[in-house]
């Protein structure tokens, strides 16, 4: 049985250092976040869509209104000084400061819309398996993160058995 999953809190507000060539992009965008669920015969389909509701709202709110960085990327070299992320793209004098509280370092080479998604994907993955036992019960799930302008959209499906 499968299932989509949709809450009006399914979406979060960023600034993304997006890398390209030479240059670094600094950009802001909207992001919404859907979920297809598919569930195993015998699941107790209530009780895991309320903690997989809950789990999807939690990195949605990690993300929101923060600058990510891509901490993956092998184009920048990062240093924290006095409060503030200092970012240097690699062999350039492109220089950025951030102030720490506003930065999540997210695991991704770049922040595109396609490592967004997976970052999305996997950390509801990660969550599922760490914090529950209905990895069982659930066999796939598909999320899907969508740029509010725009026709970007990324799909990631992961497998959890």
């Amino acid at each position: 049985m499968s299932m989509k999953l949709t809450h009006d809190k399914f979406r979060f507000h960023v600034t993304t250092i997006e890398l390209d060539g030479e240059t670094i992009t600094v950009g802001g965008n909207n992001y919404n976040t859907t979920l297809k669920m598919t569930y195993n015969q015998g699941a107790n389909i209530k009780k895991i869509n309320s903690m997989i509701i809950d789990f999807l709202l939690q990195i949605c709110e990690d993300l929101h209104h923060r600058v990510i960085v891509p901490a993956k990327s092998l184009l920048l070299s990062f240093s924290k000084n006095g409060g503030q992320l200092d970012m240097d793209r690699v062999g350039t004098s492109l220089h950025y400061s951030f102030p720490e509280r506003a930065v999540m370092m997210c695991p991704v080479k770049n922040t595109g819309i396609d490592d967004l998604c997976s970052y999305v994907a996997e950390s509801l993955s990660d969550k599922i398996k760490e914090k529950t036992n209905f990895q069982a019960q659930i066999d796939k799930i598909k999320v899907k993160v969508s740029q509010n302008i725009g026709p970007k959209v990324a799909t990631v499906k992961l497998r959890l058995n």
